[in-house]
């Protein structure tokens, strides 16, 4: 086993590591003590981030965001999260202990033993989970304003079962930091894709209803006793991912009825309008079969249940495990602000409140770079980019309200107005909202925008660390393709493109970013990996089919290199591709953020730094 992060039967700040509990592809996670409010000894789970992680700045940044929202979610069926904090430059998640395997290892274990696991029990799992998702789903601030929690990454790995026969929720917000990074260790692509409903593997714009497709993939694989995919290629697999092309349980457990098909596969539905609309509506189709079916059914069957396969383990007492309310803070919190701790280095945290101590003001501005010279535009508290709004662009890829910056709690975001062609953060599509840093890039259609900022947040001195301290995102330096990927879809050879140069024409805007020390090339996303080609002089593009015993390599165009420009053109009568949506029927120049798809890849053009 590699060296562990936590050094085990040692203090880490306030924190006593008892020994580790699993490794995952981000983390490691530790079964810990320490003393809580009452002076009685409580066990808690750490979550330490894994070095690779936490060496990405908007990837700590994320998780930073979405732990104030973590650590305000009190319900019975949730892990509870107590805090995020930095010891010694490592990053770690204090939470709920909880006394029993994740749902993962039990269809595991069963699986090992050709068994599979009591129709009531699987439907008694998710539809716990299923209350606990419709009551984040549905979680409000203070000031009654939805606060629009996804967890996107509902998974039987982060599910957990108490001897007791609870069922937790865990680990939320965490995939959506994770997607704020390229930083992905092999083995964990393959495990993410599985439970992705199609629209987030499209990199659509997702909703609530992504985590019941999630959660319908968790019911199939538990009653089935089998991966809903079986595909090993992570291009392939991400394929059959979108298409969602699902037999009914049944065909895979002729035991299973009619009934169960149709309620298993109306929560896997490819379409979001054609699911379940409710984490509710969900639970309540699971509650009404077990009460027809398995009445008495309770988390005392699914206690004794899990009592019987441990085969008599034995069991941390739970009179232990540390509630919200026993939880002390420390100075080493980065969600809290330094009132909430007490003289002692501690306090009690706030069930229902995470107080940020509020930043220094930020004057900030947008830089428009153009042929004519830069031009500045100090942003306002909602500063809208489009056609139409604050800052006007006439551009027929722009929409008329195309993105969006606001300033909340003293720092500006970014989002995307359900744009028609995207919006791009360093040369990043912007699926969610994002904090802006001092010299962010901003691409809106073929226009440039620098992020500046005039006057930094104030640092406040007896806190260790808090989100606008991170060290500034990594811009420059080129973007390694070794990742491991389906690298050989991309066969790079330059002898047979002749490049043929071509002036700008009088109605095209320059781009001002790509120069010398620029260059272009393709972003394959598969799951949470990000793989990068660089384009270089000239790059073919073909599609390979699969036909039986048979591979067809087709030929579909190719890239190349005009002076500072890039463009793509087709080959007659090649394999089709599309751009932006639209078929590409002659030679084109490629801009930041555009989409290429060709069969059932879809490659996004993008330049890194040399």
């Amino acid at each position: 086993m590699a060296q562990s992060t936590l050094q085990v039967n040692a203090e880490f700040g306030p924190y006593h590591v008892e020994r580790q509990i699993a490794v995952g592809g981000m983390a490691e996670i530790y079964l810990a003590s320490t003393t809580g409010v009452a002076g009685f000894k409580k066990l808690l789970a750490l979550k330490a981030i894994l070095p690779d992680f936490a060496g990405d700045s908007r990837f700590v940044d994320m998780l930073i965001q979405e732990a104030k929202l973590a650590v305000s979610l009190s319900h019975p069926n949730i892990v509870q999260t107590f805090d995020l904090g930095l010891i010694n430059d490592v990053y770690f998640i204090s939470m709920e202990f909880v006394d029993g395997p994740d749902f993962f290892h039990v269809l595991s274990k069963l699986g090992n033993q050709d068994r599979t696991i009591p129709i009531a029990a699987a439907m008694h799992v998710v539809k716990e989970v299923m209350g606990a998702l419709n009551y984040a789903h549905h979680k409000t601030d203070s000031k009654g304003q939805d606060q629009t929690i996804i967890h996107r990454d509902v998974s039987p790995q982060n599910i957990m079962l108490s001897m007791q026969g609870e069922v937790k929720l865990g680990d939320f917000g965490i995939a959506k930091a994770a997607n704020a990074t390229t930083r992905t260790r092999a083995g964990v692509i393959k495990g993410k894709l599985v439970y992705m409903a199609p629209e987030q593997a499209w990199g659509q714009k997702v909703d609530h209803r992504l985590d019941i497709f999630s959660a319908g993939v968790v019911l199939y694989e538990a009653l089935t006793g089998a991966s809903l995919y079986t595909e090993d290629n992570p291009a392939k697999l991400l394929a059959d991912v979108r298409q969602a092309n699902i037999p009914p349980p049944s065909q895979r457990n002729p035991g299973l009825s009619a009934e169960i098909d149709q309620l298993v596969m109306k929560a896997l539905e490819p379409q979001p309008d054609d699911r379940y609309q409710s984490a509710r509506e969900f639970g309540d189709a699971l509650g009404d079969y077990i009460i027809r079916h398995s009445p008495n059914y309770s988390s005392a069957n699914l206690a004794s249940f899990l009592e019987t396969l441990a085969e008599g383990a034995k069991n941390q007492d739970p009179n232990h495990a540390m509630s919200r309310g026993d939880f002390a803070i420390h100075q080493h919190s980065i969600v809290f602000s330094p009132g909430d701790i007490g003289p002692d280095g501690g306090g009690k945290a706030k069930e229902f409140e995470v107080v940020v101590a509020p930043p220094k003001q930020i004057e900030a501005k947008l830089v428009l770079l153009s042929e004519n010279g830069p031009s500045e535009h100090p942003l306002s508290d909602d500063f809208v980019i489009g056609r139409t709004g604050n800052l006007r662009l006439a551009d027929g890829r722009v929409s008329r309200r195309h993105a969006r910056i606001f300033r909340q709690d003293g720092r500006y975001s970014i989002e995307d107005l359900n744009s028609s062609n995207g919006t791009f953060v360093n040369d990043q599509k912007l699926l969610d909202v994002r904090l802006l840093d001092d010299g962010d890039q901003i691409s809106v259609g073929s226009f440039k925008l620098k992020f500046v900022c005039q006057v930094q947040p104030e640092v406040q001195p007896d806190r260790t660390i808090r989100a606008a301290d991170q060290p500034s995102s990594q811009k420059s330096g080129q973007a390694s393709a070794n990742v491991a990927g389906p690298k050989e879809l991309f066969a790079k050879s330059q002898a047979d493109l002749t490049p043929t140069h071509r002036p700008m024409e009088a109605n095209e805007a320059p781009d001002m970013t790509l120069g010398p020390e620029k260059i272009g090339g393709f972003c394959l996303n598969v799951g949470e990996e990000a793989v990068f080609v660089n384009i270089e002089k000239g790059l073919p593009l073909k599609h390979e089919l699969d036909l039986g015993h048979e591979v067809v390599c087709v030929a579909a165009g190719s890239v190349e290199k005009r002076g500072n420009d890039y463009w793509i053109s087709p080959v007659d009568g090649g394999s089709p591709m599309r751009i932006n949506g639209a078929p590409l029927e002659a030679a084109t120049p490629l801009s930041a953020g555009d989409q290429i798809e060709i069969g059932a890849l879809s490659l996004e053009f993008q330049f890194r730094g040399i």
